[in-house]
């Protein structure tokens, strides 16, 4: 009402506005001097229509207590127009605080993700996400790439293993490496160490999850040996050399006694 030039002329208009309009009719034909208007006014008291509320996710129904909890994309819109759309957390009822796109559930209990579209006049669309996030009494699983071996030569630059770790959090964990030379731990350096010193090394994967819960895995090796066993082990012809040398000693041994007492023999004579 009190424009001068129509809203439309197409037989079809989706009113956006709420006020009065007026609907004219106009009729053209030769039996009409001038075009015939006819005109009826009406009155548009909009009700916006409730838009629809889409989550580019799913949740599952359960989770373990350190798990990360997306917050997906969403968007909200009906036929005219798309909508902001705001995400509340729940737990046990009560509103929880979280910031940007992930939260890290560590405390049990029943979790709420709502994600809601408000229309102009105050009405509500939503979308509700429940899920139970339960206690964790499983500790993480380290896969190590290899397998050392039992001895090493002194000297030696030796390059450690990587690890994985998996958890039924599905949380981004990395295992830690440590080295100990008789107790005693030892730098690691670039994921290598050089083996300078003799004796016992131990190399210690760990890994701890969100919930607490840890693990370990252990690998053993010598470096060095001053007995000779692990040269022996390394080295079969040594370990035969001492068989024969033990037996030559004996043959000797055997005929020294012979010897001395054949010359007993001939001085009591």
């Amino acid at each position: 009402v009190g424009q001068t030039t129509p809203v439309t002329t197409d037989t079809e208009y989706i009113f956006t506005e709420a006020g009065s309009y007026d609907l004219q009719y106009t009729i053209y034909g030769k039996a009409y001097p001038e075009p015939l208007c006819y005109t009826t006014r009406f009155n548009v008291n909009l009700v916006e229509e409730l838009p629809t509320v889409t989550v580019n996710g799913e949740y599952s129904e359960v989770y373990y207590a350190g798990a990360t909890i997306p917050i997906f994309d969403s968007v909200a819109e009906n036929q005219v127009k798309e909508f902001d759309v705001s995400i509340t957390v729940l737990k046990d009822g009560a509103r929880f605080d979280i910031s940007g796109r992930s939260f890290v559930a560590t405390e049990i209990g029943r979790y709420e993700i709502v994600y809601t579209a408000t229309t102009d006049d105050g009405r509500v669309a939503e979308k509700r996400f429940v899920f139970t996030v339960i206690e964790d009494t499983e500790p993480p699983v380290i896969a190590v790439s290899g397998t050392y071996y039992e001895t090493y030569e002194k000297g030696m630059v030796l390059n450690l293993f990587g690890a994985v770790v998996a958890d039924n959090s599905d949380a981004d964990i990395s295992a830690t490496i440590k080295v100990y030379l008789n107790g005693k731990e030892i730098e690691v350096k670039d994921g290598k160490i050089t083996l300078d010193g003799e004796g016992t090394y131990r190399v210690v994967y760990s890994a701890t999850d969100l919930s607490g819960l840890s693990v370990e895995k252990e690998y053993v090796f010598t470096v060095g040996d001053p007995t000779g066993e692990i040269k022996n082990k390394l080295n079969p012809w040594a370990i035969a050399g001492i068989a024969t040398g033990s037996a030559v000693l004996l043959v000797v041994a055997a005929v020294a006694v012979v010897v001395i007492i054949k010359k007993k023999g001939r001085k009591a004579q």
